[in-house]
């Protein structure tokens, strides 16, 4: 980035293969040894998807989902898709980082701020995602697909409080051994079991929350390069930000789904240095 032009291809092969945590050191060395500050450096050299797909490199993950809820609730409306993404596909330990980010940078609370943009059982599934959701055992597996087969098939009208408790209300990796069951006994997918007897964004988060992650993100990844033009910031949040999350299984899922592989999409879909710093974050973290 020193003197005149710059160097896109070393930006993008230095800063695409590493993890966040790897980088983060690495902004830290840069502001130490260089006396610069890197993500100012790189506004300063870069513009437009480019600028924005190399700042999302070197930002950590949590204030980069801090600063994305806070767009979200911005302004008039909110964009219930996007705290559905975030809320309901973080890790507890994630979701404790944005939070004390959240608040570190916009001088609030993220918890108070999510009640007061959403309400009802929508609100209480967000504030079950940010809170302490439980691990569940094998005992509880059997019993919980029970519950939600009589909560919703086994009955006339849907207990959607039950379906809200149990899978917003218990960690990712019980809920999913609840899914397989239920699939195996009930011989019909939770998700679709969901779709039927939900409707709007609480149908949307409670089939993120039974949706292998792999899956999810391939189809979010799907339709942010389908019909007319290209949503490049969703490819950002959802490439960059996850590339070592689950990436790896956002890859497989997408060839499995559409017969075609994820970077050969993302290389007919967008073009340029912001195509090399894409398809080098695939390569690398794949």
């Amino acid at each position: 980035m020193q003197g005149f032009g710059t160097d896109e291809g070393t930006l993008i092969a230095t800063l695409s293969g590493r993890t966040n945590a790897q980088m983060m050191a690495i902004v830290d060395a840069y502001t130490t040894e260089i006396k610069r500050d890197l993500v100012k450096d790189i506004k300063d050299e870069t513009s437009s998807d480019l600028e924005a797909a190399l700042v999302a490199l070197v930002t950590d993950t949590s204030a980069y989902d801090a600063m994305v809820l806070s767009k979200a609730m911005k302004g008039v409306g909110t964009n219930e898709a996007v705290l559905t993404e975030i809320f309901c596909t973080r890790s507890a330990d994630d979701l404790k980082r944005t939070q004390v980010r959240y608040t570190q940078d916009y001088k609030s609370n993220l918890y108070q701020d999510m009640g007061g943009e959403t309400s009802g059982k929508l609100e209480k599934l967000y504030k079950l995602c940010l809170g302490e959701r439980a691990a569940g055992d094998e005992k509880l597996v059997d019993t919980h697909v029970q519950q939600l087969y009589n909560a919703g098939e086994g009955k006339i009208g849907t207990d959607e409080a039950k379906f809200v408790g149990i899978i917003a209300g218990f960690a990712r990796p019980h809920v999913m051994k609840v899914a397989d069951l239920y699939e195996r006994k009930y011989g019909k997918s939770l998700a679709a079991v969901i779709k039927s007897e939900f409707s709007g964004e609480l149908e949307n988060a409670l089939v993120t929350l039974v949706t292998p992650l792999g899956a999810y993100f391939a189809a979010k990844l799907r339709s942010a390069m389908s019909g007319a033009g290209t949503d490049e910031a969703a490819l950002i949040r959802l490439l960059i930000i996850n590339r070592d999350r689950c990436l790896r299984d956002m890859v497989v899922a997408y060839q499995q789904m559409y017969g075609k592989s994820l970077k050969s999409s993302v290389e007919s879909e967008v073009g340029g240095h912001f195509r090399r710093v894409l398809v080098a974050v695939i390569t690398n973290f794949d």
